[in-house]
């Protein structure tokens, strides 16, 4: 057997190559596995693996989070009304509507992955109120107060967006105006939603969202775990199936550059010049397929992913509030 390998070292190289290949797929079968348990489920086991949803640059301004946090939350939660709601498969939907302000906008405020509505560190709900508009503050399917026991990361949370949307012109009547507020998985579920949605929405503003599911996590796999673009496209492959398989959700089925090219609806897009989580590339390319007359694409520097508000407050709040009072005069 010896003297057969050593003639024939073509033989060795396939052998080799196919043991690479081998466990080349087993660790993408791994990886698809450890994602769809401690990522999408809801009462996944801690892990260290969600560090890839996570800002790097979080730390850095850690403390000033902190701070809005003890300023903003009793003075916005207190004052807010619990608002349930019944999404399209029968989960109970939960929300903090704030309406103390003299004003017939309301800011729909859709939350990142996995944030909660009170727990958000996002302070766009904060700025909003701030401006003098009203805020509906959504905890998402299987978040917070909501029912449900998984992430589908756009799939069916654009659904119950449709459905909160509708829910606040019940209570509120139809002639308020709506602008649909979204942060990363937030920023993908309002945009899922733009050639969908009624007239009493004027406006999305999207920070740091994707384009597709497939697309984002592919970039996550690549950036925070290294792996090689084929490598991460192989492992998304395998996580769709598991994910088709166990959750009824189809990673590649909803684009948001599709939706964009048939929605009339302004959009604003928010984005940070170097994100750790979501690519910049994403908004570039949201904002490229828009095809509403009224679009912007604002990339702010020397920040990560959703701390563009912390970076210039001041600024971010000029820059929704502009967009916003350019939507009323559509």
């Amino acid at each position: 057997m010896l003297v057969f390998l050593k003639n024939n070292p073509v033989f060795i190289l396939y052998i080799v190559l196919f043991v690479l290949v081998i466990l080349y797929f087993l660790s993408a079968v791994i990886i698809a596995n450890k994602t769809i348990n401690h990522i999408f489920m809801k009462n996944a086991k801690p892990s260290k693996f969600k560090h890839i949803c996570r800002s790097k640059g979080l730390n850095i301004v850690k403390d000033n989070i902190r701070k809005d946090k003890i300023r903003n939350n009793n003075d916005f939660f207190t004052q807010s009304k619990t608002i349930s709601n019944v999404s399209f498969d029968g989960l109970n939907l939960n929300a903090y509507l704030y309406d103390k302000n003299d004003s017939n906008i309301y800011v729909i405020s859709l939350p990142g992955y996995g944030a909660e509505a009170k727990v958000a560190y996002g302070l766009q709900q904060y700025i909003f109120k701030d401006l003098g508009y009203n805020v509906l503050s959504i905890d998402h399917r299987s978040v917070g107060l909501s029912q449900g026991n998984f992430a589908s990361f756009g799939y069916y949370e654009h659904l119950d967006l449709l459905r909160w949307i509708n829910k606040l012109v019940e209570i509120k009547g139809k002639d308020i105006k709506i602008v649909i507020n979204g942060t990363s998985m937030g920023g993908n579920i309002a945009l899922l939603s733009a050639n969908r949605i009624p007239n009493q929405v004027i406006g999305i503003i999207a920070d740091s969202a994707y384009t597709t599911t497939h697309e984002q996590f592919e970039y996550m796999l690549r950036k925070r775990l290294h792996l090689l673009p084929l490598h991460a496209k192989i492992t998304v492959r395998i996580l769709n199936i598991f994910t088709k398989k166990k959750l009824k959700v189809d990673l590649y089925k909803y684009n948001s550059i599709n939706i964009l090219k048939t929605s009339r609806c302004p959009v604003c897009l928010i984005t940070s010049e170097v994100d750790s989580v979501v690519s910049p590339e994403f908004s570039r390319k949201n904002y490229d397929a828009c095809s509403s007359e009224l679009k912007r694409l604002y990339i702010i520097p020397n920040s990560d992913h959703l701390l563009t508000c912390y970076v210039n407050k001041k600024n971010y709040a000029h820059i929704v509030k502009t967009f916003i009072d350019d939507c009323q005069k559509q």
